[in-house]
């Protein structure tokens, strides 16, 4: 088979633009308006940028917990395992060739979050839409997280980016602005073990965009099944990496849930219903012991702190197989036990009784030897956050219960109003909502998706009129 020459290739396959490069020029035409467009787009950039250079220089090179240390490690190394999201730490990998060390991903996680929000702000307010993004931004709950690189924090921000270019493709019919959004659902997709149904709602708002707007259809079928095959082509390719990624060095995770529910069963009933493997020396755990490490806050304690004593993770598979029967079996006979203990789980995650690790503090001792350098503006800002860290800014349920007034609220909007309201509030409250089953304990930032959502909803409902007029600047 001979190729053809590029000559004989059809005129439109050179000006046609590819879809990014459609992007930039329609951003560029619109900077370059005359109708007071372009000093928006300006100001909106302008503020991003600032949002961007102060959360480097607050942060600088970026926080890492004990987590973000490991998946450092394996991102230098390059051997992955599926304790931690490995597309997350193969993204790392580069980054680190460019920039070594947690900066890249802290820029990387920044620029999604701040492009987003500016996006949304400059589609749903006017003249108050460059100094709403510094106030988001600047918001307790959300700088807070946006100093420490977590796979939280790049689910947040990738998803609050991709619903911005699909509204911004709702209101200006931009078909490169709704496919571009493919790639920052692809990575949110593999960066967090309980993405798919935030993942999925999203894909179903991008079905309703492309029935909507682009075919001009009214049916809902369109965008459902849109949607769901889009959906199930990420999540195959998202799959497909991952293995590929990790190969035979599978984690299994989920032991560790299953451990924390097993352990309050037992301490329930009375009686030990734990596999004998989970110690080293192969020796069931006593009630006792059992005592001395549940507590519905987190299930760490199970696994360190007390090396005497504490479970220990396996990989084999007949172990694991125990292991998935002795919880069937336990939550099947004792139910009412196990979602007691679940909900003690969850209202703990929501942060009910208490604020449980609000946000990182600096880097984890680690081999690598990277450390915060102190500033006079990182030592100003910790200590502001340290004055509201058991406030309601850090309190998920506030912005759980606000995100449902929200919802009901909108069933009042128009159509074209309430569809991307909807689906942005219900993808957080299924994504929080998965707690409730595969929570590990309280913890802030596994909530920052749903406090983003909560946060970015009141925009959309102030910009209702922009939506009612769909407009091509």
């Amino acid at each position: 088979m001979t190729a053809t020459p590029m000559s004989r290739l059809p005129r439109t396959f050179f000006e046609k633009p590819l879809p990014f490069r459609a992007l930039l020029i329609d951003i560029r035409r619109r900077v370059a308006s005359s109708d007071g467009v372009g000093g928006r787009v300006i100001a909106c950039a302008t503020s991003a940028t600032l949002g961007i250079a102060l959360t480097v220089a607050c942060f600088y090179p970026g926080y890492m917990s004990s987590d973000s240390v490991d998946q450092l490690g394996q991102a230098r190394s390059g051997v992955f395992n599926d304790w931690h999201p490995p597309l997350m730490s193969f993204v790392w990998r580069f980054t680190d060739q460019i920039i070594p060390g947690p900066l890249g991903m802290l820029i990387l996680n920044n620029v999604l979050f701040w492009s987003g929000i500016a996006l949304i702000c400059y589609r749903c307010l006017e003249e108050s839409a460059a100094p709403a993004i510094a106030v988001l931004g600047l918001l307790p709950p959300v700088f807070g997280q946006l100093s420490t690189v977590w796979k939280d924090v790049a689910f947040g921000a990738s998803m609050i980016f991709a619903f911005a270019l699909l509204l911004h493709a709702q209101l200006t019919r931009s078909k490169a602005a709704w496919i571009f959004s493919f790639l920052p659902l692809f990575y949110a997709l593999g960066v967090r073990h309980n993405s798919a149904p935030a993942v999925l709602v999203l894909m179903f708002y991008s079905g309703w965009v492309y029935a909507r707007t682009f075919r001009g259809l009214g049916s809902w079928r369109t965008p459902f099944v849109v949607g769901a095959l889009s959906f199930v082509l990420l999540l195959a390719g998202v799959s497909l990496l991952n293995r590929k990624l990790v190969g035979d060095r599978q984690g299994h995770p989920l032991q560790q849930i299953l451990f924390h529910d097993l352990t309050a069963i037992s301490l329930a009933e009375g009686k030990v219903l734990l596999p004998g493997w989970v110690h080293g020396n192969r020796s069931a755990p006593t009630l006792d012991e059992l005592r001395r490490m549940y507590t519905a806050d987190g299930l760490d304690p199970l696994l360190w702190g007390n090396p005497a004593i504490n479970f220990e993770t396996t990989g084999d598979p007949t172990a694991l197989a125990t292991l998935h029967q002795a919880w069937r079996a336990a939550v099947y006979q004792y139910s009412g036990a196990y979602v007691r203990h679940r909900f003690r789980v969850f209202k703990s995650i929501l942060g009910f009784n208490h604020t449980c690790h609000a946000y990182q503090e600096g880097i984890e001792e680690n081999s690598f030897k990277i450390q915060v350098r102190s500033s006079k503006i990182n030592t100003t800002v910790m200590q502001a956050l340290a004055t509201l860290r058991n406030t309601l800014f850090f309190r998920p349920w506030i912005f759980v219960s606000a995100i449902i007034v929200m919802l009901i609220a909108s069933l009042r909007l128009p159509p074209k109003a309430r569809i991307p309201l909807l689906m942005l509030g219900i993808s957080a409250l299924l994504y929080e909502g998965a707690y409730l089953v595969i929570g590990p304990g309280c913890d802030f930032r596994l909530s920052w998706y749903t406090v983003l959502a909560a946060l970015v909803m009141p925009l959309l409902m102030v910009g209702t009129p922009s939506f009612a007029n769909p407009t091509t600047n």
